[in-house]
């Protein structure tokens, strides 16, 4: 099995170099030596033989890649499956807060202040690991996020939950979610609306009552194509 895609690659050129080689041994065999009247096409013996070499080598060499890229692309999701699981443990216990001011150095009371004043939920700062901005400072008026990690689950469920609370406010809570997810749960909202969510890191969306998690891409892609043939 090749180590990585560069040997992949190296192993793809040198199939591309031998195809090159069987192809002018063809045509040697076909042609006789140059005369007044040009190249004259002959019958070679050999003929059949080398094509069929040439060409029970070429399909050989291409299966082997084939199988090797296959098996690298199941490395390579298993991997991907171990690092979405990881972080889908490490986040757990977090949420991400939106709209709050910059305007304060202490973040702790800026959030503790939106669970208390305005959810009327009583979080201690001792109910906190960590508490932290994300994204580059800028410009803009649109405050950046703040990352609040619990210490445990069920305090960040309560939360969570009771996201609704701030309905009418300009402060919004979300759950902390991977690259990937993120963006399947951007092309998800933009078209089922309020009727996908996130739980628990997972896309969630609601099509005829039913509750239909979406993990990939491919996924989304095959929901949304039964959506437009309905």
């Amino acid at each position: 099995m090749a180590k990585n895609l560069k040997e992949l690659n190296a192993r793809v050129e040198e199939l591309a170099g031998q195809f090159e080689k069987g192809l002018e041994e063809i045509k040697k065999s076909y042609t006789e030596d140059t005369s007044d009247t040009g190249p004259r096409m002959k019958a070679n013996s050999n003929t059949n033989e080398i094509v069929r070499k040439f060409e029970e080598k070429m399909l050989s060499s291409l299966r082997d890649i084939k199988n090797q890229i296959s098996t690298m692309q199941k490395e390579i999701d298993a991997n991907k499956s171990k690092l979405d699981n990881l972080i889908l443990d490490q986040n757990k216990n977090t949420l991400v807060i939106h709209g709050i001011d910059e305007k304060s150095t202490n973040i702790y009371e800026e959030v503790l202040n939106v669970f208390t004043n305005i959810m009327h939920i009583q979080i201690e700062k001792t109910n906190i690991n960590q508490c932290y901005r994300i994204g580059q400072k800028s410009q803009r008026k649109q405050p950046r996020p703040i990352v609040v990690e619990f210490t445990q689950c069920w305090i960040r469920d309560q939360l969570f939950y009771a996201k609704s609370k701030l309905k009418g406010s300009r402060i919004l809570i979300t759950e902390k979610l991977s690259r990937d997810t993120l963006e399947i749960f951007k092309k998800v909202k933009a078209v089922m609306g309020n009727t996908a969510w996130t739980q628990r890191g997972v896309v969630y969306l609601k099509i005829d009552g039913n509750k239909i998690p979406v993990h990939t891409e491919e996924e989304w892609k095959g929901i949304q194509k039964n959506i437009e043939d309905k």
